[in-house]
């Protein structure tokens, strides 16, 4: 994953995800090609950024049904984690994830 996009979850920075997306639209379609990637909302589900999932999940809801090498969604890594607001942000966009 790009070191930038690490950046952008790292500081849950909307603004730079967005850049990111601007600078290469296919972006988040490549990272979900792969049958189990470690996208950007695994990565911030994992790490408890709320908007920068959210924004993920939004941008391209799919990745948040795929599940990562080790057999888990963005759901599964939030609530490992006890990232219990990013759980429910997740819940609101799709109530199917639980």
């Amino acid at each position: 994953m790009d070191p930038r996009l690490h950046h952008a979850i790292e500081y849950d920075d909307v603004d730079e995800l967005h850049r990111l997306i601007v600078e290469d639209r296919n972006l988040l379609e490549r990272i979900s090609e792969d049958p189990f990637p470690n996208t950007p909302l695994h990565v911030a589900a994992a790490a408890g950024k709320i908007q920068v999932a959210m924004e993920v999940a939004i941008l391209k809801p799919s990745i948040a049904q795929k599940l990562d090498p080790e057999g888990y969604s963005p759901m599964h890594l939030a609530l490992q984690h006890k990232h219990y607001q990013t759980v429910r942000a997740l819940m609101t966009l799709d109530p199917e994830l639980i």
